[in-house]
């Protein structure tokens, strides 16, 4: 029996919590969703909330989402599209063998019960393969929730790949859900208090080059997703954004197809040299802890340039 019908199997029987991580994005609220619709007994929980695009997205599905549930409601545990425990805050010191499914480079998951990971573009595509396998007939709402998944993880598909491409193609014949319905759905306007902050990003803009490359890096309160985006649309072939709140603290770095630079596992590296926890993909990573945000901030930038540095190099 191969990991993956080990998975269905835990999933078809006890009562179950499929956990997300903080600011839980489409792909990880897709992901469960979908889990929570082929099996019985599953819960959807979240550790502080979901992002303003999966708000969205609930709304449109149906979806019901537990913030911060009380682990002792449950037998079983499953930890979807997130790579590191400290993502899920004060819950994951309470999580008992959980059941693990990531598609992220790095992960730092210890004492799993059973752990499956695929670098696929988006982690809804690990889930649609369970769903397949588990002879689930998809509907609707859970393709709405594994398509917007792909779209938003996949940068718009600039990150898919052949099978990505195919997997979508196959749930909008299935589902007879059009492309329109959902760029609609993960399409949106940035309010107010976002055009403020991306506009105060760039009041803080520092950049540098290394060769032919420009590293774009600010200081921002929130939104500190959509700032890295703007920064790259600015001309950046790669940005960092740091957010302080508290004493904690987040940075986000993004970055341009051309770029030869594996954000996510920089971003490891990063976070087990300095106490903190760091991952995500090639193009679109993260790094968060206890400290400084712009301290932070500028290590990432010192270790992307001598990266970039290193493979002018060689």
């Amino acid at each position: 029996m191969n990991m993956l019908d080990k998975i269905i199997n835990e999933l078809r029987s006890g009562k179950k919590l499929v956990l997300i991580h903080s600011n839980a994005d489409p792909d990880a609220v897709g992901s469960a969703y979908a889990l929570a619709q082929a099996f019985p007994n599953i819960t959807m929980g979240v550790y502080e909330g979901v992002s303003k695009s999966s708000k969205k997205l609930i709304n449109k599905i149906g979806a019901e989402v537990v913030v911060n549930p009380d682990l002792n409601d449950f037998e079983k545990f499953f930890v979807v599209d997130t790579s590191t425990p400290s993502l899920l805050g004060n819950l994951a010191n309470d999580i008992k063998k959980p059941i693990i499914i990531d598609h992220h480079a790095k992960t730092s998951w210890e004492n799993a019960k059973l752990y499956y990971h695929d670098e696929k573009p988006s982690c809804a595509e690990i889930i649609y393969e369970i769903l397949k396998k588990a002879n689930f007939k998809m509907n609707r709402n859970v393709g709405f929730g594994i398509l917007a998944g792909i779209i938003t993880d996949t940068g718009r598909f600039r990150r898919a790949d052949v099978e990505t491409l195919k997997i979508f193609t196959n749930i909008m014949e299935e589902t007879k859900i059009t492309m329109d319905e959902v760029l609609s759905l993960v399409e949106e306007k940035p309010d107010k208090s976002e055009k403020i902050a991306l506009l105060k990003a760039g009041q803080r803009l520092k950049y540098e080059t290394v060769n032919d490359f420009v590293i774009a890096y600010s200081m921002i309160g929130a939104f500190e997703g959509s700032a890295s985006r703007a920064l790259t649309s600015l001309g950046a072939d790669v940005a960092v954004v740091g957010r302080q709140k508290n004493n904690e603290f987040v940075v986000i770095a993004r970055s341009k197809n051309n770029v030869p630079v594996h954000l996510g596992e920089m971003m490891d590296e990063i976070g087990r040299e300095t106490g903190n926890s760091g991952g995500g993909h090639k193009g679109a990573a993260g790094l968060n802890g206890a400290g400084d945000a712009e301290a932070m901030m500028n290590i990432c930038v010192q270790k992307l340039k001598e990266e970039l540095r290193n493979i002018k190099q060689h």
